[in-house]
């Protein structure tokens, strides 16, 4: 019986492990594409229309996709220190499987870029 309950410990510990790797691999390529991005931009638009686009909109270019990733993270961090399926429970509504960690980011997200639309000057 202790030797299932070791092996189920090990797959699972993996499981999460390999949750990690894929995360942080996605959040690398993200960050790579956006540098990419911005090269590419740089080259066909020029650098001094590029510099005062991204200056102009420095909360959207570069806040909103950072607040998408922190969002991720912090799912990605709570999924592999829990144990089991993420649950969430709302106002008698409950969610199970995808939809609560699907829910957190939305609420991570939403939080966070409100803060960065609070503390910027364009409101």
């Amino acid at each position: 019986m202790s030797d299932e309950k070791n092996k189920d410990e090990q797959e699972s510990g993996g499981v999460q492990k390999g949750r990690l790797a894929i995360a942080v691999l996605g959040l690398f390529f993200a960050g790579l594409g956006s540098v990419l991005y911005g090269l590419l931009a740089n080259l066909v638009f020029g650098a001094e229309t590029w510099k005062a686009h991204v200056l102009k909109n420095f909360e959207m270019i570069s806040g909103l996709p950072m607040a998408a990733a922190l969002a991720f993270g912090i799912v990605v961090i709570f999924q592999n220190n829990t144990k089991g399926p993420v649950s969430v429970k709302v106002v008698g509504l409950e969610l199970k499987g995808p939809a609560g960690p699907i829910l957190l980011w939305a609420i991570c997200f939403l939080v966070i870029v409100t803060g960065i639309a609070i503390t910027s000057n364009n409101i």
